[in-house]
């Protein structure tokens, strides 16, 4: 998470954010960690289940052991049916 944050990505570890050196310079990662102060994530009964779905989905995607175009449909006909149910 350090080098993501060190790099320019938005990270969600707080103890990562308050690290100075990373402030010294991308002073602007101070506003990603009063954001991280303000958000709460409300859990819904299907959320493990659509969780586990995007994890396993762009796990596959990501390295190019899918079809981008494919693991997205999938992905998003498995949602469906897990938020029809």
């Amino acid at each position: 998470m350090m080098t993501l944050a060190k790099n320019g990505s938005a990270v969600c570890r707080v103890s990562v954010l308050n690290d100075a050196s990373i402030f010294e310079t991308l002073p602007e990662m101070q506003q990603v960690l009063v954001s991280l102060s303000k958000a709460r994530r409300e859990l819904w009964p299907r959320y493990d289940a659509v969780s586990e779905v995007l994890i396993r989905g762009l796990s596959n995607a990501i390295p190019g052991a899918a079809d981008i175009d494919a693991a997205l449909a999938q992905m998003q006909d498995k949602i469906e049916a897990i938020l029809a149910a």
